[in-house]
């Protein structure tokens, strides 16, 4: 899987990645903690969509915050990511999780992990 993914960052500025509805970019370090936890929503509605939630994130830098981890779970057995890939990862992310068919109700949260130096 870890391959599949440098393979389409490699390839392209935005990839998609087909997986249980959760992932993870980066490592954690000593010494790192949570700085934030994001939560996005949509839903419920009466037929089923597609639906698409948007995660971004940039570090802070009055605060001089440097990104090393950050986790994204989706409320779905499996969905599709797509990021934006020339974006620099210690500084921040931007994410799509989309349904891979149509629901009533999606949800998901990013754990960011970092340091405040």
């Amino acid at each position: 899987m870890k391959l599949l993914i440098y393979f389409l960052i490699l390839t392209s500025s935005t990839a998609s990645v087909y997986s249980a509805c959760n992932l993870g970019n980066g490592a954690r370090e000593q010494g790192d903690q949570e700085l934030y936890v994001l939560h996005a929503k949509k839903g419920p509605v009466e037929e089923p969509v597609n639906m698409t939630l948007t995660f971004s994130f940039e570090v802070n830098p009055v605060m001089n915050e440097e990104l090393t981890y950050f986790h994204i779970y989706g409320s779905l057995t499996s969905c599709v990511f797509t990021f934006d890939n020339k974006q620099d990862p210690k500084k921040g992310f931007w994410m799509l999780l989309s349904s891979m068919e149509p629901v009533t109700e999606l949800s998901g949260y990013a754990t960011v992990y970092g340091f405040r130096r």
